[in-house]
């Protein structure tokens, strides 16, 4: 039986979770510079956009290529999301705060119609 569009939303959205939050428990604790950080808008923009196009791909996964194209079509790259992570990851409010908002992006993303889903 293949997982509904919901089921896979929500592990997707909590592997990534905790994807995101090990790797910033895992560096220096936030960094005071802000110069050249991503912002929280362009952030949930890109990570929304990853999630759906991951969720919308042939069982669930993410490619190296798919991800740069999201990626360059936001005008960001990999690392400038992991350094935004870096940089507020630490910060618990923040980033339950951050997390809420993706949650109700992804809610409101109209699935695919039934005719071309993978």
């Amino acid at each position: 039986m293949k997982p509904s569009y919901a089921s896979r939303h929500v592990v997707a959205l909590a592997a990534g979770l905790v994807a995101l939050v090990v790797f910033a428990s895992c560096g220096q604790g936030p960094s005071d510079e802000r110069d050249g950080q991503v912002s929280r808008s362009r952030f949930i923009d890109a990570y929304v956009d990853l999630r759906v196009t991951a969720l919308r791909a042939e069982e669930g996964l993410l490619t190296d290529s798919a991800r740069a194209v999201v990626l360059e079509r936001h005008g960001m790259t990999e690392d400038e999301l992991l350094r935004f992570v870096d940089a507020h990851g630490r910060d618990l409010d923040y980033m339950r705060d951050l997390w809420n908002e993706v949650e109700l992006r992804l809610d409101s993303v109209p699935p695919l119609p039934p005719d071309s889903q993978p």
